[in-house]
């Protein structure tokens, strides 16, 4: 049962949440790293994935940002492409299509 509901005819449930602990989680770059990774998988959900992992949806949209300023470097993925530079020569004026 999904009790995330912005129906307001439906009764409130009876849940509460307490949070007992030494205030805010401290959540390891790489752990950050990893759920935003998930994140810009096609097809992800970050409500989604930021529930399964425990944390707000909020701090992932933050981690993003973070990722895409380049503050949080993100693990690479195995079999990724990557890009090399491109190299050309260039011929003497005349010699450009003679060569070929």
């Amino acid at each position: 049962m999904d009790d995330r509901s912005d129906d307001i005819r439906r009764p409130l449930t009876q849940r509460i949440e307490v949070y007992a602990g030494a205030g805010r989680k401290q959540w390891p770059d790489d752990l950050k790293a990893r759920i935003v990774a998930e994140s810009l998988e096609p097809g992800a959900v970050v409500t989604d994935i930021a529930c399964r992992h425990g944390c707000r949806p909020q701090q992932v949209h933050d981690w993003r940002r973070r990722a895409r300023s380049g503050q949080l470097v993100l693990p690479a993925a195995a079999g990724a492409l990557s890009f090399v530079p491109l190299v050309s020569e260039s011929y003497p004026s005349g010699e450009d299509r003679l060569a070929e």
